[in-house]
């Protein structure tokens, strides 16, 4: 007698939404969702932060171990494409210098522009923006506002935002802070 088995979701599924492989491909957004997951887990574990954010490490042999439907040549040659498309970005942050094990994240504002999501930081400062236009006119400064005006201030705005960012970064890198 042949035992029944289930195979839809009994065991740990890998579940893409449909919008992000129409953007970035099937393979792509496999691996993507994939290392999002266990830099999820890192994270509500504490554990694999560097520079500021969540990684997940593995070799491409390890990468196999997930996605056995996949040739390791298959694997490394999407994870090199996501890495050329910025989505991906991988660091080396082992112990050993020997060690070429890779650590990944995703480059989630890479992710966001190519879906066309604001994130909330985004339409916080865009907000800013907007309140510093209108306290401009309310001091009697009489600003020529259009649309391309606003946008670059809400642009000159996050620049502004990232670069202490960087700077805060290098500071903590340093061990300054």
């Amino acid at each position: 007698m042949v035992k029944k088995r289930n195979v839809l979701f009994d065991d740990h599924p890998i579940v893409v939404p449909v919008e992000l492989a129409n953007v970035v491909g099937l393979n792509e957004a496999i691996i993507l969702q994939q290392v999002h997951y266990w830099c999820t887990q890192n994270k509500r574990l504490q554990q694999n932060k560097k520079e500021g954010y969540y990684w997940t490490y593995n070799s491409i042999r390890q990468w196999k171990e997930q996605f056995p439907f996949w040739s390791e040549s298959t694997i490394r040659r999407t994870i090199i494409a996501l890495e050329k498309d910025r989505l991906l970005i991988t660091g080396n942050f082992n112990r050993m210098k020997m060690d070429r094990t890779k650590w990944y994240r995703v480059n989630m504002e890479e992710l966001e522009n190519r879906l066309g999501i604001e994130s909330e930081e985004k339409k916080q400062l865009r907000q800013i923006g907007r309140t510093f236009i209108e306290a401009s006119r309310n001091l009697g400064a009489d600003p020529e506002v259009t649309p391309e005006l606003e946008e670059d201030t809400g642009r000159e705005l996050e620049e502004a935002s990232a670069e202490a960012k960087e700077k805060k970064k290098k500071r903590a890198y340093a061990g300054v802070e």
